[in-house]
This record gives C-alpha cells, sequence and structure tokens, in this order.
C-alpha cells in the first residue's frame, strides 16, 4: 500500500499521454461495489450525514499461509520466494491499516529476516489476498516462515465514507511491471475541500489484493479535476477485474493519526 500526495490541477490528463490506456469511464457502481463497503456520494447538504468509520474490525488469518520458491528462467538457482496468506475481516466495521509481517526461517530453523505487506483497508466481511516477498540476498535459502497479523486501526476513527466527493472518470494501463490508474474527481459541495483521502482498492474477484491512497488538496466547490495517478508495481497487477474508490478524512493508519 502506498500513500502519495496527489497534487496536480484540474484538466491535467496523465492517461492521454500514456499509450495502451483502456478507459473504464464514468464510475458506475454508485459507490457500492458488493465488496463490503458502501458510500453516498453525498451531493449537496447530504453529504454530512455520511459515516463509514474505521472500528468494530476482527482480522485473522485464514490458515498459515503458502511458501513459493520460483526459479531462474534459465538455470536452477532460486530467484524469488514469497508467502502467499488469506486475512479476513470477521467483525462489524471497516479495519484500518493492516499489516502482515513474515519472519523468514532457514533449514537450521534460524531466522534470516523479516518483511512486511500491509493494505490501508479491509471491510467488514471482506478477505485480503496477501502476498509477502523475501527482500533478502538469498531466496533460495528460505525453508520456513511465521506470519503475524498486525491491525493498525487508529484509536480515533477515520470517516472512510466522505460525502460530496465523486468518481468522473477513470483510465487504466497494464504493462509488464504492473498497472497505473489515472482518476478524476468532482467536488459536488457547495464549499471547497481543504483536505481528503481517495482510497483505492483493487480486487481479483471477491478478494482484495491492494490499496492505493492519495492525499487531494484545495478542491474547489463545484470543479472537477483528473489526471490523478494510482500505481501498483507487482507481478499480480493483472489478476485485478475490480476496483472501488473511497473518499477519507484521514489515513486509515495508527501510526499518521
Amino acid at each position: 500500500m502506498q500513500r502519495r500526495d496527489l497534487l496536480l490541477g484540474g484538466g491535467v490528463a496523465l492517461s492521454a499521454t500514456i499509450a495502451g490506456c483502456s478507459s473504464d469511464g464514468t464510475d458506475s457502481s454508485d459507490g457500492e461495489s458488493g465488496n463490503g463497503n458502501s458510500s453516498d456520494d453525498g451531493a449537496g447538504s447530504d453529504w454530512e450525514r455520511t459515516e463509514l468509520l474505521t472500528e468494530g474490525s476482527d482480522l485473522g488469518l485464514r490458515g498459515s499461509g503458502r511458501l513459493t520458491k520460483e526459479q531462474e528462467d534459465i538455470g536452477w538457482e532460486i530467484e524469488d520466494a514469497y508467502v502467499d496468506a488469506y486475512v479476513d475481516n470477521e467483525g462489524s466495521g471497516p479495519s484500518g491499516t493492516a499489516t502482515v509481517r513474515c519472519t523468514w526461517y532457514d533449514e537450521s530453523g534460524g531466522t534470516i529476516g523479516t518483511d512486511t505487506t500491509e493494505i490501508a483497508t479491509i471491510a467488514a466481511g471482506e478477505t485480503w489476498k496477501a502476498r509477502v516477498y523475501h527482500h533478502g540476498t538469498d531466496p533460495g535459502a528460505v525453508e520456513g516462515f511465521d506470519l503475524e497479523v498486525v491491525d493498525e486501526t487508529p484509536a480515533e476513527p477515520v470517516n472512510l465514507d466522505v460525502g460530496g466527493m465523486t468518481v468522473a472518470n477513470v483510465d487504466r494501463y497494464f504493462d509488464e511491471t504492473g498497472v497505473r490508474y489515472t482518476a478524476g474527481f468532482t467536488n459536488e459541495r457547495d464549499e471547497p475541500i481543504e483536505s481528503v483521502y481517495a482510497v483505492l482498492k483493487l480486487y481479483e474477484d471477491e478478494f482484495l489484493l491492494n490499496t492505493e491512497v492519495g492525499h487531494l488538496e484545495d478542491f474547489p466547490a463545484g470543479e472537477t479535476k483528473s489526471g490523478y495517478p494510482f500505481d501498483w508495481k507487482d507481478r499480480r497487477a493483472d489478476a485485478v477485474n475490480d476496483r472501488e474508490f473511497l473518499f477519507a478524512d484521514g489515513v486509515p493508519s495508527a501510526e499518521e493519526a
């Protein structure tokens, strides 16, 4: 999960300069993706009554995870190792940032490193299909692992359903390194928005794969701005077949709260 400040001005359409873009068009979900979150566009005076707070989550691992070691295309040397794991939110509300921490062991049981991966939020009833890559120098030495899920939901709940913001358009581009979404957003309120966080959730069927978080600032009333980039550099990016945008009043992490 990456977070960045998105400070492009209105009308800057990055997708127009990227060959091979395919347009998802205007977001047609009306805020409901079937993935456990709901979002009221909140136009006009209704936006203040819209809330989806990060509280009531109950995260747990499903099973023990699966280790994969990949060989080079030519030769027998192991060039990569990673663990796939499923994290379920069996609670009554969305989580904040969730982290899977993986400790790696060699054949003698010695610890050879620890790596992590994180996601911005998991909806109630939703499952995150997490993958932790080994970032050490010798992936072939990995023979075992332990997993831990850390729920970093902030003590002060973050609202993931800030009303008054809508998705105007989305373009998508794939290449061998990952996927880029460029999105346009509209402030439907009759007043400017000083700060809001756009959370892009990416899915493979019903499973959450990744989130990207962007910070939108100084958004005038009634204005649409385009060209905000959300990038995911991962070999699983070509499996993405669904998406959802949430609008939050803060970063859903205990460290950021």
